[in-house]
């Protein structure tokens, strides 16, 4: 099965003008575009992601 690959559709959200210069600052530091960063996984081996990522979420409970 063949994959395209590209550009598609654009999401938007919202975010604080302190975290989109994050943001952009963390992709530049890794060499990376703001749509490749933002779409990367995250290492697993990180634990303080981890047990941030862990609890529920209040929609989920």
């Amino acid at each position: 099965m063949a994959r395209e690959i590209g550009r598609g559709e654009t999401i938007n959200l919202r975010a604080s003008r302190k975290q989109k210069a994050i943001i952009n600052r963390a992709a530049e530091v890794l060499g990376r575009s703001r749509s490749e960063f933002m779409l990367d996984k995250p290492h697993a081996s990180n634990p303080k992601l981890r047990r941030l990522l862990q609890p529920r979420a209040p929609w989920e409970e």
